[in-house]
């Protein structure tokens, strides 16, 4: 029987919610359903500023986002780092992150008034890039860290430590450095496994390597991962992309460092996450498309 480590949870007194305005249509009914749950269980709504990722008010208690698994990325570092949990409603086509169905609604403004809740925390990667063209960037993933080419089809060359150890080096398009979370996205479209939420590691996945000895790694969550990834100089440069935010290019090389980042995102649930039972839904939905 599946177990549930159920906290003991304060009741939500303010709402902050986000849509995204692609997904307006699809989400237009939830939130006039929210907004009228959350007025009759005395739970105030906040709107806050979709074109800005950074704007998570610390004084909400929680964050309602509208859209899909893109909306939630888009917001999960900077909620991470006020220590603001989220509660998704699906608008999108993915869904892996959702809680939130329309019909639920009215009853999800009641559990979260009363305090009738759990929170799911997931690990974060924490990514430090130093650049030969830029100055060095430092910041949050909850997803994945993506090293691959720019603009032209040319290879790069990736090297790969872990604990100061080499792991190996290979020719070509990329590498995906994922959390548990992020193993059902770009690393699973790039042949990595899938790893359950819950899992103390972090994946490593060559994009389209050249190199017939590179293949998927699984490393313990304690790993501090070196990565140098070079263009040679052959133009085309390289991409650097967080939790698909847009892209940081730079002309010739990246060093980064990624380990698992001491903050978590919490999600607020109110049933059981039924991990496997989603995938096998959302897998069966994608071979149908």
């Amino acid at each position: 029987m599946r177990k549930e480590h159920r906290q003991t949870a304060a009741p939500i007194h303010t709402l902050g919610f986000a849509v995204n305005p692609h997904k307006f249509a699809e989400a237009e009914r939830a939130l006039s359903i929210l907004s009228d749950a959350c007025a009759q269980n005395g739970i105030s709504l906040l709107e806050t500023d979709i074109t800005r990722a950074d704007f998570v008010p610390s004084s909400i208690d929680a964050l309602f986002v509208a859209g899909g698994d893109g909306t939630v990325l888009h917001f999960a570092w900077a909620a991470a780092l006020r220590g603001v949990p989220i509660i998704s409603f699906n608008a999108g086509t993915m869904g892996f992150l959702s809680e939130a169905q329309e019909d639920e609604i009215e009853s999800l403004a009641a559990m979260l008034a009363q305090g009738s809740y759990y929170h799911e925390e997931r690990m974060l990667l924490q990514c430090k890039a130093e650049c030969c063209d830029s100055e060095e960037a430092n910041t949050l993933a909850l997803n994945d860290v993506v090293a691959s080419r720019g603009s032209y089809s040319r290879m790069v060359h990736i090297d790969v430590h872990a604990d100061g150890e080499y792991v190996g080096g290979f020719f070509g398009d990329g590498v995906v450095v994922s959390t548990p979370t992020g193993s059902t996205a770009y690393s699973l479209s790039s042949g990595g496994s899938i790893a359950a939420p819950n899992a103390r590691c972090i994946l490593l996945t060559p994009i389209c390597p050249h190199s017939p000895p590179a293949r998927p790694i699984i490393l313990p969550d304690s790993a501090v991962i070196d990565i140098d990834v070079s263009s040679h100089g052959e133009g085309g440069g390289i991409l650097l992309t967080l939790d698909g935010r847009a892209p940081v290019a730079h002309t010739d090389c990246v060093s980064l460092t990624v380990s698992a980042s001491s903050q978590r995102l919490r999600f607020i649930r109110v049933k059981p996450f039924m991990f496997f039972s989603r995938l096998r839904g959302k897998l069966a939905q994608w071979s149908e498309k």
